[in-house]
Parts: structure tokens; C-alpha cells; sequence
């Protein structure tokens, strides 16, 4: 049976462990607000750490559930929170269940868009997050990383939460000097939102596909890369009906 020292402690060393640099270990969503519940003092340290934890585990809850079917509610829940304290918060959740689960890459834009549509700071802030985070995959040969967020970007174009221009200015960037991968990552970038640009930024887009027609006829190019050239000029033909 605890003694009434260990009763003591025992808040105590919950508060602690608010104190550790990632917030430590887990702590049940109702055992936060009890916690919580127990301060007097409004504007404490602790009481705000504890504000904190509670807010960060909502807005990861959210996004973590976001779905097709479900999208409505999880946007209005978030803009129900204090996202414009929670930024940073729910800028890398996004950007990490992106990162996660990329064929829903088309639900986490919407999100984006509506938030955007409030919030264009916050918009913003996960525009850059997700172009630093571009720079560093695509220059670390990271071909995976980076096709999965260029798909994230892509269809923040389709939303138009990002301009055409950074699409064709991302594209230019990695047709100038062409590798296999960066023609790869080109290739998959346009089956996401090249429908968009052919209604928004036609000549941008016949652009970048003769600069892909002149690699195609180059006699070094790798014939995956070749096969890949051809098939989105397939798509496009079909109207990027993929």
C-alpha cells in the first residue's frame, strides 16, 4: 500500500515527464485533463505545457483519421482548435501522414486548401516545410522521399493552394541536367497533376514535354526511362486519364 510520501511524488513525477524535450512518455488524453484540472494557476508553466500536449494529441488525431469519407468532420474538428497556436503542430502532422500514406495524398490537399482558405499563413508554413523538404530529399537522390512529396505538392496544385509555376519551375529544375531518377520523379509528378497544368498552364506544359521528347531522343537514356518518356505521352494524348 503507498505511503502519503508516494502519493505525493507521484503527481510530481507526472509533471516531470512534461518537461523532457518530446514531452516524454505517453499520456492518456484524460489523464492530461485531470492533470490539468488540477492546477489552480491558469498561466503556470506547467498548466500550459499540459494545454500544449493536450492540443497536439487532437490535432495528430485528427489528421491521422482523415479519409475521403470522413472529410468534412475532420476539417471542421480541426478549425474547432486553436490551429493558429498549433501551426507548427498541425503543419508537421500533415506533412508526416502524407509522408505515410501517399495514395491519400489527394485528402490531406483538400485538408490543406480549407485550412488555407482560413488560414494562409498556415498554408504558407506547410508550403515551405514541404519545399525544404523537396530541396533536401531531391538532392540527397532520395527518389522515393521525393517522389512522394512532389505527389503531395502536385495535388496542392490541383486544389490551387500552389501556383503552376513552382510545378513547371520544379520540372525545368530536374529536366536540365536529366538523370534516370529525376526524369522518374518528373514523370510521376505529371501523371498526379498534369491535367490541371494542361488546363491552367498549357504552353508551360508542351514546354516541359518537348524538353521530354528531346531526351527521348536521346540514344544514351535508359530504355525504363524511355518506356516511362512514352507512356506519359500516352496519358497525355488520353488526356491524363490514368
Amino acid at each position: 500500500m503507498p505511503s502519503e510520501l508516494e502519493k505525493a511524488q507521484k503527481p510530481k513525477k507526472d509533471m516531470d515527464l512534461l518537461h523532457t524535450r518530446t514531452g516524454g512518455a505517453y499520456i492518456p488524453p484524460a489523464k492530461l485533463k485531470m492533470m490539468q484540472e488540477q492546477i489552480s494557476d491558469k498561466n503556470s508553466e506547467v498548466y500550459q505545457r499540459l494545454n500544449w500536449e493536450r492540443l497536439k494529441k487532437r490535432i495528430h488525431g485528427q489528421v491521422n483519421k482523415a479519409n475521403t469519407s470522413n472529410l468534412l468532420n475532420v476539417i471542421r474538428d480541426l478549425l474547432q482548435e486553436n490551429v493558429i497556436r498549433g501551426r507548427g503542430l498541425l503543419a508537421r502532422s500533415i506533412i508526416q501522414a502524407q509522408s505515410y500514406s501517399p495514395t491519400f495524398s489527394n485528402v490531406y490537399a483538400a485538408v490543406v486548401a480549407v485550412i488555407n482558405s482560413h488560414f494562409p499563413n498556415i498554408g504558407m508554413l506547410i508550403i515551405h516545410r514541404l519545399l525544404i523538404q523537396f530541396k533536401r530529399c531531391y538532392k540527397r537522390n532520395d527518389k522515393t522521399s521525393t517522389i512522394t512529396i512532389s505527389k503531395f505538392i502536385a495535388h496542392l496544385i490541383n486544389q490551387q493552394v500552389i501556383h503552376e509555376i513552382l510545378a513547371l519551375e520544379m520540372m525545368i529544375l530536374m529536366l536540365e541536367n536529366p538523370t534516370d531518377d529525376s526524369v522518374e520523379i518528373t514523370v510521376a509528378f505529371l501523371k498526379e497533376c498534369g491535367a490541371k497544368l494542361s488546363e491552367i498552364s498549357p504552353r508551360g506544359l508542351n514546354a516541359i514535354f518537348d524538353r521530354l521528347r528531346s531526351i527521348l531522343s536521346d540514344s544514351d537514356i535508359d530504355k525504363r526511362i524511355q518506356y516511362m518518356i512514352e507512356v506519359i505521352f500516352h496519358i497525355r494524348k488520353d488526356k491524363f486519364q490514368v
